[in-house]
């Protein structure tokens, strides 16, 4: 919900409070409407009016804090007439936490003006109240003190939802513009190519002469060729510095899921990090989704060496389900107090999401039972 603007908007206040304070209130003042005809209260009945008006301005912060502190003020200050002071005192108070935790500042600064007055037509009315009045003044500053926390923490909340949304939507701004990005290369790069290619083949399936079929045959390597030759480059310039890596990898069949899990879990051995690694034996998967189960495993056991540190066991398994192929990278919590955190970009999640969509699959990422858990399931098909 947006921060209240206007001088009577408030932010909604928790059922499970509402029900609380109005269930108490109710309470309270059925004990003492049961005293009040029992004669045994130091309460009047003229005082039955404004105990039923206050009951109903508490009761209305099940619709807003505002409206019920509107409420309340005229018998607020009826209360100085019959007495009841000290009742007052604790109404206002009680709705005064509310108003500080959930309305806009123009109306609490207004609230605190007019308790104000009614302490100076408390002190002016009723003398022998004067002694009371600092445990009056006391009462409504813890009530508006603990709304003023509540308040503070309602907006560290929302202005944490609203960074984790923006973020959200620029991850997804910076994935659909990388994705036209990549589209338009693409397009420029082999389209032109392909055209020609197209054209001369539908050459080929014509009477041509063999002077014809041979020109048409060169045009079409030649044009392959090229296209080869700039899809790289272009693939070369989207991917970066990195690219002479990862297309060794992709293209060196010495590169295996096995090979590259056992130089995972070495590494981590190496710093003192207990690793268990369950593959099954002779499994036979489409080279694209071996090499989106590596990178999937390097990024989670990176992020695990950033945030869980070294004081952590770590859990590798690859399974075969009846959805496809499952990948489950899970590590215990760190037994230190205050593990190693290394800050992080983002992009590496990102990254694991948009592999395991490419493929039509699913990518889980969070905190479970065990500790941290991320699990990827790759349809064969």
């Amino acid at each position: 919900m947006s921060r209240p603007k206007k001088f009577w908007d408030a932010r909604p206040i928790p059922a499970f409070v509402r029900v609380f304070v109005i269930l108490a209130a109710l309470l309270s003042s059925a004990s003492d409407l049961f005293l009040i005809t029992q004669e045994q209260s130091s309460l009047t009945s003229a005082a039955l009016p404004t105990l039923i008006w206050s009951t109903l301005a508490v009761c209305l912060l099940v619709w807003r804090s505002t409206f019920s502190a509107a409420v309340f003020i005229p018998a607020g200050f009826i209360c100085i007439a019959t007495g009841n002071t000290t009742y007052a005192a604790l109404a206002f108070s009680i709705i005064g936490g509310f108003v500080a935790a959930t309305a806009v500042q123009r109306f609490l600064v207004s609230y605190l003006a007019v308790f104000g007055v009614w302490c100076l037509v408390v002190a002016v009315a009723v003398p022998r109240e004067v002694p009371f009045l600092v445990a009056y003044i006391l009462l409504f500053a813890i009530g508006c003190t603990t709304g003023l926390y509540f308040r503070r923490a309602a907006a560290r909340t929302e202005r944490h939802q609203l960074d984790l949304q923006q973020r959200e939507e620029h991850e997804q701004e910076a994935i659909c513009a990388e994705r036209q990005r990549i589209a338009r290369e693409l397009h420029d790069v082999v389209a032109h190519g392909l055209t020609i290619v197209a054209m001369h083949a539908r050459v080929l399936n014509g009477t041509v002469t063999d002077v014809e079929r041979r020109e048409s045959q060169d045009v079409i390597g030649d044009a392959a060729r090229q296209t080869l030759v700039d899809l790289r480059r272009m693939l070369q310039v989207l991917h970066g510095p990195d690219w002479d890596a990862a297309r060794s990898e992709a293209d060196d069949p010495a590169v295996t899921l096995e090979g590259q899990l056992q130089k995972v879990v070495g590494t981590m051995r190496s710093m003192g990090i207990a690793v268990t690694c369950d593959v099954p034996e002779q499994l036979q998967l489409p080279r694209s989704i071996e090499l989106a189960l590596i990178r999937i495993t390097q990024e989670s056991t990176t992020n695990i060496l950033k945030h869980a540190g070294t004081s952590t066991s770590v859990s590798i398994s690859i399974t075969e389900g009846e959805h496809g192929v499952i990948l489950v990278v899970s590590n215990t919590p760190p037994r230190d107090a205050r593990p190693m955190s290394l800050p992080g970009s983002g992009i590496g999640l990102v990254g694991m999401k948009e592999r395991a969509t490419l493929f039509g699959g699913t990518l889980f990422v969070g905190p479970d039972a065990d500790g941290w858990t991320v699990r990827a399931i790759l349809p064969h098909a």
